[in-house]
């Protein structure tokens, strides 16, 4: 999560977590995480719409890395964690 958000560190967190590569690679982990632990893949699965909705839970999408600290990113990971999106 770290490296996503740090490769620009000025771009905002909004832009940087729906980059066309990120999404893809987000998309497959939560496939792979859902399939480890049994769990069902809507067909309807909108990988940008449960990256928004994790940023705006915290008001974090206009938000940019070099602004936040500690407990922001824990607290982004919870909300990321919470929707089953998870970084390997």
């Amino acid at each position: 999560m770290l490296r996503i958000a740090f490769a620009r560190k000025n771009k905002t967190l909004s832009a940087e977590f729906k980059n066309k590569k990120v999404v893809e690679i987000l998309e497959k982990n939560y496939r792979t995480h859902c399939s480890v632990n049994n769990q069902p893949i809507g067909m309807d699965l909108d990988m940008v719409k449960l990256i928004d909705e994790s940023l705006k839970d915290n008001d974090m999408n206009e938000k940019r890395a070099r602004q936040m600290d500690i407990d922001d990113f824990m607290r982004l990971l919870e909300a990321f964690n919470k929707r089953g999106i998870h970084f390997a």
